[in-house]
């Protein structure tokens, strides 16, 4: 009998820590989720936001995007749970996004890339993206990019012959 009171004394403030962190969290957020609710956008459901829009197939989601995209065409938003996703359409809107500094912080949902990819320039920010970007950038120059066309020739010739070989699949794998 003293068991079960500790485990519901125990499940009471952990239902209470939940509701607590909830409530800070919501509070906290209440100008970013104001200035980002004028932004349009499909219709958001309470709490899950708009996950049930994206129950199905990855082409299914990608149709639905699309008809987004012209539906609330040059910007929308939505929230999945607590969330929110922007998308710019208009590349001038993009390219002052991507061309500041200010703007350097990436998404939580990059921190799930981690694990496969480490630290390295696609999901790192601040200083040390500017680092490594300093590090990357010239082997892209068009200068250097022009001695390679016979290199380029060939791997794009085989990535076809590999992809026409695998087209009736569904999915292939391009490793």
């Amino acid at each position: 009998n003293n068991w079960v009171l500790i485990w519901l004394r125990n499940f009471v403030l952990l239902i209470s820590t939940l509701i607590v962190f909830v409530v800070i969290k919501w509070w906290t957020n209440r100008r970013r989720r104001k200035l980002i609710n004028k932004i349009p956008g499909p219709y958001q459901y309470p709490i899950i936001g708009a996950v049930p829009y994206f129950i199905g197939s990855p082409g299914s989601n990608w149709k639905r995007l699309r008809n987004f995209a012209n539906k609330y065409n040059p910007i929308y938003k939505f929230w999945i749970f607590n969330l929110p996703v922007v998308s710019l359409l208009v590349p001038e809107d993009i390219e002052i996004l991507l061309s500041s500094f200010n703007y350097l912080n990436k998404s939580v949902l990059y921190e799930h890339l981690e694990p496969w990819l480490g630290k390295g320039i696609l999901n790192s920010t601040g200083t040390k993206w500017r680092h490594r970007r300093k590090l990357v950038t010239p082997a892209f120059y068009a200068n250097i990019l022009r001695q390679f066309p016979e290199v380029f020739a060939k791997h794009s010739e085989n990535l076809a012959q590999i992809i026409k070989e695998k087209c009736d699949n569904q999915y292939i794998n391009i490793n």
